[in-house]
């Protein structure tokens, strides 16, 4: 399987030292304040292009747990337009 650009990006020293230190500074998940060990650094922004997608700027990011990640998700899914997503 080739890595798509994401991938790539995500696998980048740039991506892990940001990531890191987001987890650092952000020990909860942003939606329901747990601190489980599985946390995520998710786009708040619905990225368009690579240089959106690699922007690295924190306001651009909340850290969340796995379930509420894949609770964020699922509503995208079913409602595109939910302000949750956004």
């Amino acid at each position: 399987m080739r890595k798509t650009e994401h991938q790539l990006f995500r696998c980048s020293k740039a991506w892990q030292i940001f990531r890191k230190e987001m987890l650092r500074t952000h020990p909860y998940c942003s939606f329901c304040h747990s601190n489980r060990s599985t946390r995520i650094v998710h786009h708040i922004f619905n990225c368009q292009t690579e240089e959106e997608y690699e922007d690295l700027t924190p306001s651009r990011f909340i850290v969340l747990c796995s379930q509420c990640h894949s609770y964020l998700h699922w509503i995208g899914r079913k409602k595109s337009d939910s302000t949750a997503v956004r």
